[in-house]
Formats: structure tokens, C-alpha cells, sequence
């Protein structure tokens, strides 16, 4: 019997014990816990947390603490689920709660500061919402976790993008990666290094650019990224730092994409411009022909211009860069009203606000008075209007007639000043062509007849034209316009006739190059160095900044190493016959 009390004294115990843990347990709220439960699945699934939370009997949210969670939580849940809102009416109850009575943990208050900085955002108040995000980043408690840290700064950067402040919004997207990185968020780390990439490459930096496009690549490689579209990164990576093989590239693998966004089509013709594909261009910016908000862009005139110019259609060219030029006038105008307010300033701003309390309320004294005034002088304002409406209406009337008068005599001078400038590059041009060629001929060298005979023939061409061009006497019928088109495009009908001199001078010589491999176009551009021309004068005349390309394609038939043999010295060794060859002996002349 005296045992069995000590069993019964602790099995009361366990008892008691498991009754205080029951209702321990049970004082929770069903609103406590369903609030538990939407903010475990906010991040991965918010439209669950969304469904959740409006299945919230509001009634039991009976304490302030409660109505701040539920409101901070519901803001989450909208934001995730893309519904922008631009009022704090959902979000007030948090703001009273953990910012102004200061309660909370630190993370909750940070959370509250960057919806309060999306809501300032999507209701264009740029300067409030860098504020709520700097106040949020700034918090240096440890219970702030690294994500939410990391979308504060993205945040900020988004502001700082949009105020074309680049350098800045760099610094911050890099501690944005770091902090994705170091709790493992991929996805995000991939969203940051596009967002950087976009900054880096409008600034120009190459260095950086290569880096970020490097670790796309990389990253695009591991398990469960290839289904993340590489494409238009490397369209827009190419298009700004690419060369001709590149660009290609970028854009043959963005054609099979899954997926090609209107602002990729404007990227794709860009880089289909820089390569010269000029058609292709034209095709890419049809598909958005019907596209309203893109045609009410800046970047889709600018490439239109950009085509036309392409397409020799100045006037269209001319339109498109106007249109241009009003839209970016217009968004600039925008940007300069919504400039951001640095953190020290906004520290700033608090501090005068504390000190000069006193002062403010005589300023709104003041304000008051002048709104006052102004609004009897506004009254006196639309007593004289009404007597002089119909006089101000026919001023208005003349007024567009003049200016639209005055903008179409300033479109005919801008067009016929590009006419001017693209005719005189054309006759420099051809200057260059009949020094080069008049050069060649003077050098001591043993031509073919056939060969000096093609090459006085297009000095003599050049210089009637030039001659023509002085005195202002052309053949009846004819535009300056269509000589000039007319005289350059002969350097093609020019290299035709020296390849097929030399073909009849020296056979062997170009029947070897034809058995490598050499095209038609390739024997051409040979033929240049044939008669003498150096690498820069072949550039020069080919039109072209770089022939590179070209040049290596040779090479590379040849069978030589392209940075060990200068092709205006090998090819007229070749031509003579200087040469020994190791598959076929000296090429006989």
C-alpha cells in the first residue's frame, strides 16, 4: 500500500502534465493556426496561402497583433499572386502595428517595410518606395533573413534602373547574388545576373558582361536548368559585344526557342542589322506590326530608323527617328519629375522634419493663404476666359496651322541635309577607290595587260563621274543619286573582269585555288591582292570595316596558319610562282 502511492502521486503528475501541454496546444485561435499555415506555404505555393486566408473569419482576429499578421500576410499573398495594390488600406493594420508602435520581430518589420515599398511602386511614388525599401535594407538585426535582405536590395535596384542609375543598381544586384547564392535560391540567382547582365551591358562594360554571361552559361548546364531560355540573353549579350559568327549563333538557337517576347524580336532585328541582314530585320519587325504598346515604345522606332537607313529610305528614316525622339523627350520628362532621394537624404528629411516641426506649420500657414489667393485669382482667371473663349479658340487654330506648317518645312531641310551628307561619303569614297587604283597602277610591277587595261578602264570610269559630278553636267534623265549608285556598284563587275584577266594570263593560278576549294567570291577578293592591293586598301575597298572573315576562309582553304602568313605578300609570290607547295610543287605561271 505504501507503495503504490508514489505511483499514483506521479501518475497525477504525468497526467496534470499532459492536460497543461492540451491546453497549451489548444489556445490557439483556428485564425492562428490557418495564418501558420498560409505563411509555411506563401513563398513556394501563394495561391494556396491567397485561399487560405480569405477562408479567415476576420471576427476572430481580436487582438492587434492578429490583425497585423492577417494584414501583412494577405499583402504578401496579392503581391505573389501579381494583384498590384496602390493603396495601404490592406496593409495599414501591419504599418500601426510593427512600424509606428514598433511590436514585432525584426523580420516582420522588414517584411512590412518592403510591401509597403512594392505598394509606393506600382502607385509611381518612387521616392517613398526607395525610402521604405532603404529602411528595410538597412535593419541590421539577425533574425532578417537573407532573402528577405536580398529583395529589399532588388528593390532598390529596380528604382535605381529605372532612374537610369546603373553604376548603383550593379553594386546592389551583387549583393543580391551573393545572398541568393549562399542560401542556395537558384532561381533567383539566375533572375539577378540577367537583371546585372541588362546593367552591364548598357554601360558597356565588356569585362563584366563576359563574367555574367559565362555563369548564365554554366548555370544553364546543371540539372534542372534547360528548361531556363538562355536565348535572349545571348541575343543581347552578342548583339552588343558579338561578332558576325556570334550574332549568327545567338540567333539561329533564339529562332527554336520556346518562347521569343516582342522585346527579343526588336533585339533579333538589331543583331540581324549589325550582321547586315537587312531583310530578316524587315521580317522581325513585321510580326510586331499590330503590337500597340511596343509601336508606343522608344527601342521599336529606333530600330525602325536604324532600318530604313539600312534600306537607303531616308525619308521614312527620318520619320521614325522624330517619332523617336518625342517618345524618349517624353519618358525622360517622366524620369526627371520622379528623381530618388539617396538614404542619407532620407535620414535627412527625418531629421529636418523633427527639428523644424514649428517651421511647417507656418509654411502650411503661408500655403494656405496663397492657395487662397490664388484660387480668387483663378476665379477672376475664368470670368475673363469665358468672355474671350471663342478668340482664343481661332488663335489656337492658326497657331497648330503654323506649327504643322513649320514641322514639315523642317523635315524637308533635315532629309535634304542626309541626302547631302550620304552623297558626300559616297564621293570620298570613290576619291579613295581612284587613288588606290591609280597608286597601283604608278608602282613598278609587272601587270598583265588585261589586268592594267580593267584597272585604267574603272580609273577612267571614277574619274568622269567625279569630273561630271564638279561641273554639275549629267546625262539626261539621270538623278546624282542613281550615278552614284551606278559607280559603286561596278567594283563588283570590276573584280568579275580582273579574275577572269588573270584566268586567261595565268590559268594554272587560278585553277588552283579553284581545286581548294575558293568560290567565285573568294577568287574576287584574291584577285584584289593579285594586282597589288595591301589588307587595308582590299577593306577600303570592299567597303567593309573588317574582312577578317573572308580572309580566314582563304587561309583556312589553303591550308596555312592565319597569323603566320600576310596574304598580300603570299598571293603575288603565289601568282609569280615564288612559291613551293608541299602537296603540288611551284605553281607555274
Amino acid at each position: 500500500m505504501h507503495m503504490e502511492r508514489p505511483f499514483i502521486i506521479a501518475s497525477l503528475a504525468l497526467l496534470l502534465a499532459a492536460a497543461m501541454a492540451l491546453c497549451g496546444c489548444g489556445s490557439k485561435s483556428g485564425a492562428d493556426l490557418a495564418l501558420d499555415r498560409a505563411d509555411a506555404v506563401i513563398e513556394e505555393r501563394p495561391d494556396s496561402a491567397m485561399a487560405i486566408i480569405d477562408a479567415i473569419d476576420t471576427l476572430q482576429l481580436t487582438s492587434g497583433e492578429r490583425r497585423a499578421r492577417y494584414a501583412l500576410l494577405k499583402s504578401m499573398a496579392l503581391d505573389k499572386n501579381y494583384i498590384d495594390l496602390t493603396t495601404m488600406d490592406v496593409l495599414q493594420p501591419a504599418i500601426d502595428y510593427y512600424i509606428d508602435k514598433g511590436k514585432g520581430a525584426d523580420t516582420e518589420q522588414g517584411r512590412t517595410y518592403y510591401y509597403m515599398g512594392r505598394i509606393h511602386q506600382n502607385a509611381g511614388k518612387f521616392d517613398e518606395a526607395m525610402k521604405a525599401f532603404v529602411y528595410g535594407s538597412d535593419k541590421s538585426h539577425p533574425e532578417l533573413d537573407k532573402r528577405l535582405k536580398a529583395r529589399l536590395l532588388i528593390g532598390i535596384s529596380t528604382l535605381e534602373y529605372e532612374c537610369h542609375d546603373l553604376q548603383k543598381a550593379i553594386a546592389h544586384l551583387k549583393k543580391c547574388i551573393e545572398l541568393y547564392s549562399e542560401c542556395g535560391d537558384r532561381e533567383m540567382e539566375w533572375d539577378c545576373l540577367t537583371r546585372m547582365l541588362t546593367c552591364a551591358t548598357q554601360l558597356g562594360k565588356a569585362a563584366l558582361s563576359d563574367s555574367l554571361i559565362n555563369r548564365l552559361r554554366a548555370m544553364h548546364k546543371e540539372p534542372g536548368y534547360s528548361q531556363e531560355d538562355l536565348s535572349p540573353w545571348n541575343v543581347y549579350y552578342s548583339l552588343h559585344f558579338g561578332d558576325t559568327v556570334e550574332i549568327n549563333k545567338a540567333i539561329g538557337e533564339a529562332l527554336t526557342s520556346q518562347l521569343v517576347t516582342e522585346d527579343m524580336l526588336l533585339d533579333l532585328a538589331l543583331a540581324s542589322l549589325k550582321i547586315g541582314k537587312v531583310e530578316e530585320a524587315s521580317e522581325f519587325l513585321k510580326i510586331m506590326k499590330d503590337n500597340f504598346y511596343y509601336k508606343n515604345s522608344p527601342k521599336f522606332w529606333s530600330v525602325t530608323t536604324s532600318l530604313m537607313i539600312a534600306k537607303n529610305a531616308y525619308k521614312e528614316a527620318l520619320e521614325a527617328y522624330v517619332t523617336y525622339n518625342a517618345l524618349q523627350d517624353s519618358i525622360d520628362a517622366i524620369k526627371r519629375q520622379q528623381e530618388l532621394a539617396s538614404s542619407e537624404s532620407i535620414y535627412q528629411l527625418e531629421i529636418n522634419h523633427l527639428k523644424d516641426s514649428k517651421e511647417k506649420e507656418k509654411e502650411l500657414l503661408c500655403i494656405i493663404i496663397v492657395t487662397l489667393v490664388l484660387l480668387m485669382g483663378c476665379l477672376a482667371l475664368a470670368f475673363w476666359l469665358v468672355g474671350t473663349s471663342m478668340k482664343k479658340k481661332l488663335a489656337e487654330k492658326s497657331l497648330s496651322i503654323l506649327q504643322v506648317a513649320h514641322s514639315k518645312l523642317v523635315i524637308e531641310h533635315e532629309r535634304d541635309e542626309l541626302e547631302k551628307q550620304v552623297l558626300s561619303v559616297q564621293i570620298r569614297d570613290l576619291e579613295e577607290e581612284s587613288r588606290i587604283l591609280r597608286d597601283t597602277l604608278e608602282t613598278p610591277k609587272t601587270l598583265d595587260p588585261a589586268v592594267e587595261k580593267s584597272i585604267k578602264e574603272r580609273v577612267e570610269s571614277i574619274n568622269r563621274f567625279l569630273g561630271e559630278y564638279l561641273t554639275g553636267t549629267f546625262d539626261s534623265g539621270q538623278t546624282f543619286k542613281e550615278w552614284a549608285k551606278r559607280i559603286t556598284a561596278d567594283n563588283k563587275e570590276f573584280m568579275t573582269n580582273t579574275r577572269l584577266a588573270f584566268n586567261a594570263s595565268h590559268p594554272n593560278f587560278i585553277g588552283y585555288l579553284e581545286e581548294h576549294g575558293l568560290t567565285e567570291k573568294e577568287i574576287n577578293y584574291v584577285c584584289l591582292y593579285a594586282i597589288g592591293l595591301r589588307g587595308k586598301e582590299v577593306g577600303h575597298y570592299l567597303h567593309m570595316r573588317s574582312h577578317y572573315n573572308i580572309s580566314s576562309e582563304v587561309r583556312k582553304k589553303l591550308g596555312f596558319d592565319s597569323h603566320n602568313t600576310n596574304l598580300a605578300v603570299y598571293i603575288p609570290k603565289l601568282l609569280r610562282g615564288e612559291i613551293v607547295l608541299s602537296d603540288s610543287g611551284t605553281v607555274p605561271t
